[in-house]
């Protein structure tokens, strides 16, 4: 489920920042206090992770949609390596990264 917070904390915001910005980068960038961004998120019904979880497989399926290399979408998510990025791909998605470009070409 893809959201947006009334506050301003989307995935807009992660990609802008980076999908490997922390909390505190965030917060920073919303003139907020980590807490308070916690709290308010809280309120949305959502958190910190869940929204970078969100952000990472909404970059992911836009570059393999466009034919990044699933290496490249890796090293551009900060996963560890390609099979770090497999294993969580197929975990949000319920396919591999793979078999998702091929139905997207």
């Amino acid at each position: 489920m893809r959201r947006a917070n009334q506050f301003g904390v989307r995935p807009s915001i992660l990609l802008t920042q980076g999908v490997t910005a922390s909390q505190d980068q965030i917060a920073a960038q919303l003139r907020l206090s980590v807490r308070t961004l916690r709290r308010r998120l809280d309120a949305e019904d959502t958190s910190f992770r869940e929204l970078t979880t969100e952000t990472r497989q909404l970059l992911a399926e836009e570059l393999l949609t466009i034919g990044t290399t699933v290496d490249d979408v890796a090293q551009r998510l900060g996963c560890a390596d390609a099979s770090s990025f497999t294993h969580a791909f197929t975990r949000w998605t319920g396919t591999t990264p793979g078999r998702f470009a091929r139905a997207r070409h």
